[in-house]
């Protein structure tokens, strides 16, 4: 019927923010993809929503924006060449729009009374498309025949005693990647969540084709975890899978009780109510396209493409970086303790250090800018996504770590205190102590030494160090670059690096104990990990795992100003003493 589709068509069009665009001979979709759906249902009826909303919107005294808290929008419209003076449309979630309404347009388009009877109708229609994953609105309206000063209309009552113009059903399937990367994030000891605005059963279903939830999964309504306190949420939390109905409020809440029991809680958001739980997670990840500006500010991570698969990207790089610092770390600790000891120790035996300061300079760049480039460049392999997260208070060094740290640095302090001490070695040419040849094989060996640590490096728990290197062309051309460097060191640069030339007996002893470095951290990879820093840990534990960051500089400032006012205080006291010791003098002055 022609009032009918007036009715709807213009409901669409007035309560919508979103957009249809033609950029370079594309179709370009801005705002919400539920607003968009309507939008795209105007068009293929041969309807121009954009002249539409234009001639409409000179009339619109009031719109009052979706709400995730009302779950509807509303529009009214001044009518200024009609008997009646208001009309207020609204749409929104269908029941609860549904159970505003007092009447429906019937297939004539006339108004019709709703009983029961056509209500649970309604009712049983709108749980049918549920539960195919539609995604359900209904779009209503009403007529105010009373004109009203400065059309400023009551607070409440306008959105009630409507009439019921259409329920429309939306197909949101789901991208094709997202079952894939909902897996990827499951097999990484990632729990994903699912939030939102739709009823339990279009939540339930979409969740389901999504992966998201599981046979004994929990699937609760806003209203209904809003009730529970916080301990039931957390006897829940482990089952828990999708909150439909879900108001801003709610997201908060479960992210605060998840961050309580010591989870990293990463929350993805694309309107303006969502920054509180964007800001309060640990990393907030805004929608780069249909993301306001708001979400974006309080945001981590901005999506540029709006896919989730992206999330498992950003969760892939992360690792990466952080397997990088611990890789950097794990290799420079173990090159500080072999160059520290050598260097102290053959200076207190032997009356100067094994090692000079052009040689340690050359040490400490391969240590710092070399390693940092070479152990950095890495690109992220698949297998990150095969272990579960690091927890929230693991330690940057672990016992794995420190079985190769401890391990290496044992063993090459023990092949090159061999070096320094061992008196004449014939084969290598050494004939005694005073022998620049032993100073400069300790030198080159030592080098080696760190070269072949290296490449033990770039894994931490893999036995493999060898996987993937020819891949990194950084890494290669940094360990040629310094091997070839080296032997400019010790063959051509004698008074400069107090070196002398070797041999090719030498210079293969030194490479080849250097070598030995790899089946020696295959060796200590297989060792159990033991607690090398019981003190440390032990002081960690003093610390409560749940108080907030907070807290603890609040209670750092208070003793910090009670110490400063206790240092004021004294410091006028000293002042007044003194103030009186001058008083006393010029009057013992003045007597005399």
């Amino acid at each position: 019927p022609k009032k009918a589709l007036s009715l709807l068509v213009s409901g669409i069009a007035i309560n919508s923010s979103a957009n249809i665009l033609i950029r370079e001979g594309q179709e370009v979709h801005s705002g919400a993809p539920t607003e968009i759906a309507l939008l795209v249902l105007l068009k293929s009826i041969g309807i121009d929503y954009s002249e539409l909303r234009s001639s409409l919107k000179p009339s619109v005294v009031h719109q009052y924006p979706f709400s995730s808290t009302l779950k509807r929008m509303t529009s009214v419209l001044r009518n200024d060449n009609d008997d009646v003076e208001y009309t207020v449309f609204t749409k929104g979630a269908s029941e609860v729009v549904l159970k505003n309404c007092v009447s429906y347009l019937d297939e004539n388009g006339e108004e019709v009374p709703l009983n029961h009877e056509k209500t649970d109708q309604f009712l049983h229609d709108i749980d049918s498309w549920a539960s195919r994953g539609l995604r359900t609105l209904s779009i209503a309206y009403r007529r105010f025949p009373i004109k009203l000063a400065n059309d400023e209309l009551p607070q409440d009552g306008y959105e009630t005693e409507l009439i019921l113009v259409a329920i429309v059903g939306i197909s949101d399937p789901v991208r094709k990647e997202v079952p894939a990367a909902v897996k990827t994030c499951q097999k990484a000891g990632i729990k994903v969540r699912m939030l939102t605005g739709d009823n339990a059963k279009t939540a339930s279903d979409i969740a389901r084709q999504c992966g998201i939830k599981s046979e004994d999964g929990l699937v609760l309504e806003g209203p209904e975890f809003r009730k529970l306190s916080d301990d039931e949420v957390d006897d829940i939390l482990p089952k828990l899978e999708v909150i439909a109905r879900c108001s801003p409020e709610d997201k908060l809440k479960l992210v605060r009780r998840l961050k309580a029991n010591g989870e990293v809680v990463a929350v993805t958001g694309d309107g303006t109510n969502d920054a509180p739980q964007l800001r309060e997670a640990d990393v907030g990840f805004a929608m780069g396209i249909s993301g306001t500006e708001v979400a974006k500010d309080a945001s981590d991570i901005i999506l540029l493409d709006d896919n989730f698969s992206s999330i498992v990207k950003a969760a892939l790089w992360g690792r990466n970086v952080y397997d990088s610092i611990r890789k950097f770390i794990q290799f420079q600790l173990t090159v500080n303790i072999c160059a520290v000891v050598i260097a102290f120790v053959g200076a207190v035996t032997t009356g100067e250090s094994p090692l000079r300061a052009v040689q340690l300079l050359w040490v400490n760049l391969i240590m710092d800018t070399f390693a940092a480039l070479a152990l950095a460049t890495d690109s992220p392999s698949s297998k990150l996504l095969d272990r579960p997260p690091y927890g929230r208070n693991a330690p940057l060094i672990s016992g794995e770590m420190w079985n190769f740290i401890i391990g290496s640095a044992v063993f090459q302090m023990s092949i090159l205190f061999t070096i320094l001490f061992t008196g004449p070695i014939e084969f290598l040419g050494i004939t005694g102590a005073e022998d620049d040849a032993r100073n400069t094989i300790l030198f080159n060996t030592f080098v080696f030494l760190q070269l072949w640590n290296e490449i033990n490096s770039r894994k931490l728990d893999d036995t493999n160090v060898f996987e993937g290197i020819f891949s990194n062309t950084i890494f290669i051309t940094i360990m040629i670059g310094t091997a070839l460097i080296q032997f400019l060191l010790v063959e051509f640069c004698g008074a400069f690096a107090h070196t002398v030339p070797l041999t090719s007996q030498q210079w293969l002893f030194c490479v080849g104990i250097g070598a030995l470095s790899i089946p020696i951290a295959y060796l200590l990879r297989r060792i159990p990990p033991i607690k090398y820093l019981p003190m440390i840990e032990k002081e960690v534990e003093l610390i409560p795992p749940k108080q907030k960051f907070a807290e603890v500089a609040k209670n750092v400032m208070q003793r910090v100003r009670f110490q400063n006012a206790l240092k004021q205080r004294e410091m006028r006291q000293q002042f007044i003493t003194s103030l009186r010791s001058s008083r006393i003098q010029k009057q013992k002055i003045a007597i005399t």
